[in-house]
């Protein structure tokens, strides 16, 4: 038989099993506590942990105190650990649960109205309970979709995590406004209305993307920038017109400002969007290719011919979608363009349609610059890394 001292502290826990037992206490950890246990358990362990958190909060139900105590405990316990393995382990443990619609709900309406009292660093534990509540609504959006039977209430469980979610987009801490730009994309990708994505950028969207750019453009940010964008941009093609006349304006704003280093953004943009295989990638794509021709006109209106082509060039690069040559067909024939521009889009309408690759119609119409080539390349960050580091910026750059 294992025996094991027992404790009353969490800074006398030593093992898993003690902490695990100081769970079912219900005593609650603080965040200098937080740090000493996450050096004391091994990866795995702090994985069982958040299991753990997981199983006692499903069984305590109809416990207001143990339910606060439970869901503030591992919060402060994720802010410190940040692992995607401890979430991922906790939310599979709460959506197994029978009556998860209840422990959805439970856990949002806490987490997202609860008060942070004498807590340190409330606004980033905030932040984090936000984040919490976003990847378990997209989970959980997941499974209903994948298992309508088993999930039956799952559409309705989702709609009570949205309204909770809305209820917070009145803040202006940049991790909460990230997270619900991510959330209501993925969430309402397939929906013809998408009510709280338009709320949400109709309330902050210029903000944001405004940011988003401004890091894009700053050497020690790109490459996170680049990835949060290159995800979740796709899914803002799909918002109505208010929407995309925020990310017209962010689009010309950087355009004009930065013409070399936009260029190269849109260029990885575009490759990327065409790799996209989503249901809704041609409505995506066709809204680009708009973005595109408005750009084009602004930028031949200032005689800029080298920026001109970059633009033709993405546009050409477009994949599969019938309006692309509607486009050129409009700028082709546009009475105010110039011969030396005209020939231009020739030549490159004529390469494309006999299947010249866009690199080898680039090398041709396109003057090498020079300059640093922007780091976009990053090892794959979660959503939450890539929310955290980029709110994190922001919230320093501000202070």
């Amino acid at each position: 038989m294992n025996h094991f001292k027992l404790t009353a502290t969490w800074r006398g826990a030593e093992t898993l099993q003690q902490a695990k037992m100081l769970v079912d206490y219900g005593v609650i950890l603080t965040m200098d506590d937080a740090r000493v246990v996450a050096r004391m358990l091994e990866p795995a362990e702090c994985e069982a942990l958040g299991r753990h958190f997981a199983l006692r909060l499903t069984e305590r139900l109809e416990s207001r105190l143990q339910e606060e105590i439970l869901i503030e405990s591992f919060l402060v316990f994720y802010v410190h650990m940040g692992s995607d393995a401890v979430l991922s382990g906790f939310i599979e443990e709460l959506l197994s649960h029978p009556d998860y619609s209840r422990v959805c709900a439970i856990f949002t309406e806490f987490s997202l109205t609860f008060e942070l009292g004498e807590l340190e660093d409330d606004d980033g534990l905030f932040s984090t309970a936000v984040a919490v509540v976003c990847e378990l609504g997209l989970n959980l959006q997941i499974l209903a979709e994948k298992f309508p039977i088993q999930f039956t209430e799952g559409h309705a469980t989702l709609s009570h995590i949205a309204t909770y979610l809305l209820s917070v987009s009145n803040s202006s801490n940049p991790c909460i406004r990230l997270s619900l730009v991510h959330y209501f994309a993925r969430a309402e990708e397939n929906s013809e209305q998408k009510l709280g994505f338009n709320r949400i950028m109709s309330r902050f969207g210029h903000t944001v993307f405004e940011h988003l750019f401004l890091q894009l453009f700053d050497k020690k940010t790109e490459a996170v920038a680049m990835q949060y964008i290159l995800e979740n941009l796709p899914y803002v093609l799909l918002g109505d017109n208010h929407c995309q006349n925020i990310l017209q304006e962010t689009f010309r704003f950087y355009l004009l400002k930065m013409p070399d280093r936009f260029c190269l953004f849109a260029k990885e943009f575009t490759r990327n969007l065409n790799e996209w295989d989503a249901k809704q990638a041609p409505r995506a794509k066709e809204v680009f290719l708009k973005h595109l021709g408005r750009l084009y006109k602004t930028i031949s209106d200032l005689s800029n011919r080298e920026i001109a082509k970059d633009i033709l060039l993405m546009i050409v690069s477009v994949q599969n979608v019938p309006f692309r040559n509607e486009l050129l067909d409009m700028i082709e024939n546009d009475p105010s363009m110039k011969m030396p521009m005209r020939l231009v889009i020739q030549k490159i309408r004529s390469s494309a349609e006999k299947g010249v690759p866009i690199d080898r119609i680039s090398a041709v119409v396109k003057n090498h610059r020079r300059g640093r080539k922007p780091r976009f390349a990053l090892g794959e960050l979660t959503n939450m890394d890539q929310v955290t580091f980029l709110g994190q910026r922001l919230m320093d750059r501000a202070s």
